[in-house]
């Protein structure tokens, strides 16, 4: 994970999260290795539901997940490398 953190303007920062295709299918993997598991769907035994129809019931709440995480541990990362201080708490 490559963290950028620009200074546009004083109390302005914007900061740019590059994740590479592979860390990013990875961990959606192991996102959706968890998930598919524990989860039950009509006709099927806990845990064996078709690959194929889990990701379509699944992929985009997945997807929102890893997006979210991705973007707090780039934050955190931002944060340690270069020492910033939000105007608010977060």
């Amino acid at each position: 994970m490559q963290v950028e953190v620009k200074s546009p303007q004083v109390y302005s920062k914007e900061i740019v999260i590059v994740v590479p295709k592979e860390e990013v299918e990875g961990r959606f993997e192991e996102i959706f290795a968890k998930v598919a598991a524990d989860i039950q769907l009509p006709g099927f035994r806990k845990g064996k539901a078709p690959r194929g129809l889990l990701m379509k019931n699944l992929s985009g709440e997945i997807s929102e997940d890893l997006a979210e995480e991705l973007v707090n541990e780039g934050f955190s990362k931002a944060n340690e490398e270069h020492d910033l201080r939000p105007m608010i708490p977060i």
